[in-house]
Order: C-alpha cells, then sequence, then structure tokens
C-alpha cells in the first residue's frame, strides 16, 4: 500500500530530532519566508523545480497558528488526495516526501496504522494531525538564512575579482600594443589565448584569481624594461627664483604635442577665444568661457527664469510613480504615457492577476494591503519583496518599474514567481528573465495579458 511508503529506515534521523525541538518560528518570520529561502537555495540543497513546488503546496495547506510554539505544522491530507490535487501518481508523491526528507526539510508524524488523518477545533487549532510533519523546515530557518548569506557574500566576492580580471586583462592587452617587441610577449600571447571568451558563473573564484595573479606577474615585467625615450626627462633650475626668468633659467621638457598645449611661465592659465592674456584669474569651478548676450536673448533668459519658479501642474496617474518637480526651463515635460513601454497591462485587470498570483504572494499581498481588501499597491509592495528573493537586483527591478511602469512590473513578477513553480517552465535565471522582457517591451513584442489569460485558462492552476 502506498500509505506506508515511509519506512523507518529510510527516515532522516536528524529531522526527527529538530521536529522533536520544534518552538515555533522566529520572531517576525513567517512560514513564507522559510520557502522564500529555499527557492532561492534551490540549487545548492539540491532539490528539483517539482519538489519546491510540492513543498509550497505542504506549506500552503497549513495555517499561520500551526507554526507557532506549542503547536505542529503538520499536513493531515492523505497521499492519493495529495496526489489527486497535484495531478500526479502517488508513488510520486512518496518519492518526492522522501527527497525532502533527505535534504532534512521535513519527516512523518505517523499514526499507528499509518494512516493520515487530523482534526481541528472551532478556532482553528490543530487537536490531533498525523501525516507530513514541516517542524524540520521551520527549524532549518537559520541554517538556510547563513546559506543564503553565505551565497550573496560569495556571488559578490566573485563578482570583484571578475572584475578585476578583465582589468588586468584589458591592460596585459594594451602593453602588448604598446610594447609588440618585449621577451614576454609570447608568454602574454599564450596566456590570453588560454583564457575563456566569456567568464562564466561555473569559474571558480580560485581559478579567476590565479588568473589574475599570472597577469599581474605580466604587466610588472613589462614595466621594468622601458625604453628612455618614451619618459618625459624634466629638468628644473633652482636658481628660477633668484631673478628674472630668461631662456637659460627655465624648466627644460621634451617635445610636446600641440593638442592640449599649455605653457608653463605664464599668470595666465585661462583660455579664451581670441588667444588673448586676461587679467581675471580661472575659476575653480563652472565655465571658464563667458559670452555676451543680446537684449533679446537677455530678456528671453528672464521670462524662462520668472516661469520656472512657478510650479509646474501635477497631472498623477494611477498607480504610477512619477516625479514632484517642476520641469526644466524652456523643455516642455514629456507625456507619462509617452515614457512606458507598450506591456499589455490595459487589458489586464487587478482580480486576474491576483487570480494568477501564488498561494505565498496572495499571502504577502493580504498582509502588505492597509484596507480589508487587495489593492495595486499590496501587489506591487508584495512584487517588490518577492523580486528580492527570486534574486532579481535593485537595478533591474527598477528598470522594469521606469520602463513599463509599477502595475505591469508587478504584474510581471507575478508571472515570473508562478513560472517558477511549473516544472515545465523553469528558470535558469530569473534577472535574465525579467531583462528579457523589457528588450521584448522595447522591441513591442512584450504581451502580459497573453501570459495572464494562458494561466487562468489552466484548471488546477493553485495545484
Amino acid at each position: 500500500m502506498f500509505e506506508s511508503g515511509n519506512r523507518t529506515w529510510e527516515r532522516n534521523e536528524k529531522t526527527e530530532v529538530a521536529a522533536r525541538g520544534f518552538t515555533g518560528l522566529p520572531v517576525g518570520v513567517s512560514r513564507w519566508d522559510v520557502l522564500s529561502q529555499v527557492k532561492r537555495l534551490q540549487r545548492e540543497l539540491g532539490l528539483t523545480a517539482t519538489q519546491v513546488a510540492h513543498l509550497e503546496f505542504l506549506v500552503g495547506y497549513t495555517r499561520d497558528q500551526d507554526w507557532q510554539s506549542g503547536s505542529n505544522p503538520i499536513v493531515y491530507l492523505t497521499v492519493s488526495a495529495t496526489a489527486n490535487k497535484r495531478s500526479i501518481c502517488e508513488r510520486q508523491v512518496l518519492n518526492i516526501e522522501r527527497a525532502l526528507n533527505r535534504a532534512g526539510l521535513v519527516c512523518w508524524h505517523d499514526s499507528g496504522n499509518l494512516r493520515r488523518f487530523g482534526h481541528r477545533s472551532a478556532n482553528g487549532e490543530l487537536l490531533q494531525a498525523f501525516g507530513v510533519n514541516l517542524a524540520p523546515l521551520a527549524e532549518s530557518y537559520k541554517r538556510l538564512y547563513c546559506m543564503a548569506q553565505e551565497l550573496e557574500q560569495r556571488a559578490c566576492v566573485w563578482k570583484q575579482q571578475k572584475t578585476t580580471l578583465l582589468l588586468h586583462k584589458k591592460v596585459l592587452r594594451q602593453q602588448l600594443t604598446l610594447h609588440p617587441d618585449h621577451p614576454a610577449v609570447g608568454d602574454a600571447q599564450k596566456l590570453l589565448l588560454s583564457l575563456p571568451r566569456r567568464i562564466e558563473a561555473r569559474l571558480t573564484i580560485t581559478q579567476l584569481l590565479q588568473w589574475s595573479k599570472q597577469m599581474l606577474q605580466l604587466i610588472a615585467a613589462f614595466h621594468e624594461v622601458r625604453d628612455p625615450s618614451s619618459t618625459d626627462q624634466i629638468e628644473v633650475d633652482p636658481a628660477v627664483d633668484s631673478g628674472p626668468q630668461d631662456r637659460s633659467c627655465r624648466k627644460k621638457t621634451s617635445d610636446r604635442s600641440e593638442i592640449q598645449f599649455r605653457h608653463i611661465n605664464t599668470n595666465n592659465t585661462k583660455q579664451t577665444l581670441s588667444n588673448e592674456r586676461s587679467s581675471e584669474r580661472t575659476l575653480p569651478v563652472g565655465n571658464d568661457l563667458k559670452i555676451a548676450l543680446t537684449a533679446d536673448a537677455e530678456r528671453a533668459l528672464e521670462k524662462i527664469k520668472h516661469e520656472s519658479a512657478v510650479p509646474a501642474r501635477q497631472h498623477p496617474i494611477a498607480h504610477e510613480d512619477r516625479s514632484t518637480s517642476p520641469p526644466l526651463p524652456g523643455l516642455e515635460p514629456p507625456s507619462a504615457q509617452a515614457v512606458l513601454l507598450s506591456s499589455g497591462i490595459e487589458h489586464i485587470t487587478l482580480k486576474q492577476v491576483l487570480t494568477c498570483a501564488s498561494p505565498m504572494l496572495r499571502d504577502m499581498i493580504r498582509n502588505t494591503s492597509k484596507s480589508a481588501g487587495a489593492d495595486w499597491e499590496a501587489v506591487i509592495e508584495a512584487a517588490t519583496l518577492a523580486a528580492g528573493y527570486l534574486g532579481i537586483s535593485k537595478p533591474a527591478w527598477q528598470e522594469a518599474n521606469c520602463k513599463l511602469g509599477s502595475s505591469a512590473a508587478a504584474t510581471l513578477i507575478v508571472i515570473t514567481e508562478r513560472r517558477s513553480t511549473d516544472p515545465a517552465t523553469t528558470i535558469n535565471s530569473y534577472g535574465g528573465f525579467v531583462r528579457g522582457c523589457l528588450a521584448k517591451a522595447k522591441a513591442g513584442d512584450l504581451h502580459l495579458q497573453k501570459s495572464v489569460f494562458g494561466l487562468l485558462s489552466k484548471a488546477n492552476l493553485d495545484e
């Protein structure tokens, strides 16, 4: 029978210990925060998209009070009912649960006959339950949080080493161009040819450091031997201040190009159009060139300054962030709708977006809503949080808001987060997916309404 598939010798004993020591989630941490850490560390934990989707399904069948001290987040849904709701077979349900148990995220609280059932009180309190216990997932929050922080720091170090390597590569190529007859040219060309064309994420930090070290050694070898004629020799006469300057007591310099030429011994360092001396000293900041204006130009300038002092009229647009600063003088502010790229958001309603959202996002929207019902502001705020745990960088999220608008950007995050739980449409990089959608919007090929209508056409969207 499939109900007795969780054998004792197949269990992870650490999860049993974690379940017995469950004291509730930390203060300020919800069940969805724990799930977001699992999604962020999916590759490091060795989980597939199907397993993460099943874990989200189990978390959705619990209540907030089940994750508090004195209770247990147990899902007492039977194996057959779980298989029917997820449209998979019962054996696959048990295989996924075993994989989650090996990862240390779930365990089982079995009855005497290994049947799964439970009862709740009138106020929703869990009185008795036998089934899948998610207490190990709650106890793993601190471990998952530390892993996420370490992964983020490691990514930051890797990015810095990549930037350093590319800089050294550029300097080494410049040295090859300037010194083609140097003895180290052969080694430098050999090293550059051995480097990959693209620095991909699979390369380790150790490999990047090794290449940077080799490049630094070659760059130092190029700097050791220099052509004396290539350096400027400057000699200063010690008797410069002893008397009037003449040809014999001026600074001796090598020949220089006439481009950006400047006299050394002059009291006037200010360039003028007529190349004449000026008694005024150059200001440290600002424009050095003063052009006389005509009477008509002066009057036009005064008129522009007077008009710019009057605050511009505000034109608020629903659910879009607009700057409150007045427009620049002499320029008409462009239409807000003309700045945004076409995305198809005008064909989508708030109710459709809420229906397409995953159970976790819907719960986040309810928590961020200031009123009784959900609104666009709550959707945008929840989408901002979701973009963070999906790994979408702040510049990419800000670019989506600027080019598509807050509502369209939030709808894009809802679609992206929903697709992340679908094994048939896996996404390797969520930031790349968002930037790809922005490129489609720039070309006029982004149609969010088609994605929303496609999700709504599915029969079992939340299963």
